[in-house]
């Protein structure tokens, strides 16, 4: 897509890309960890906590998946990812006590998602800053073009749970240190 804009209405596309992913990072981990986590885990517990904040989050997607036009089980897997990237998130808080990583790593998943590689194939995002992609053949199971988006999102998920999974295994949790 940059190669299709001038410099500066590439420039105007990309601040306004950067801000409205910062935003909503910084909103959604406000709202879902650092007032909605904290509650729960306080109210019920931590894994209660982290399981109704899970289930939560993965609603609160629900319309966004449906105005994309995604349907069935390819629904129902971005709802499911989308959860348990709530808890991956709600994780890192809960072990590091600050907002600063979950809101680093909520930012840089929708950029690179949405706005630089357009997994989801949108050529009318206003906010894409990367590549116009045409999805096309099944990658996945479903045979359906947004089954590919979901795919990469998988692969992408686990290679990441795997990074902080062993980056946590390395920490103590913020509770336990004195």
């Amino acid at each position: 897509m940059w190669q299709a804009l001038s410099l500066d209405a590439f420039l105007g596309t990309l601040w306004v890309s950067l801000l409205i992913n910062a935003l909503v990072a910084l909103g959604e981990e406000i709202t879902f960890r650092a007032y909605l986590l904290t509650g729960l885990k306080e109210a019920r517990g931590r894994r209660i906590g982290l399981a109704i904040m899970m289930v939560v989050f993965g609603v609160v997607h629900l319309p966004a998946y449906m105005g994309q036009g995604m349907q069935s089980l390819v629904l129902a897997l971005a709802i499911v990812l989308a959860a348990v990237m709530g808890v991956l998130l709600g994780l890192i808080y809960l072990h590091t006590g600050s907002l600063w990583m979950p809101i680093g790593i909520h930012f840089a998943w929708n950029l690179v998602e949405n706005d630089l590689l357009n997994l989801t194939g949108d050529a009318t995002n206003t906010n894409l800053i990367g590549a116009v992609t045409r999805l096309q053949g099944p990658l996945s199971p479903t045979g359906a073009a947004y089954g590919n988006a979901i795919v990469l999102d998988l692969l992408a998920f686990v290679i990441l749970s795997v990074g902080v999974w062993l980056w946590l295994a390395r920490r103590r949790p913020v509770e336990n240190q004195c």
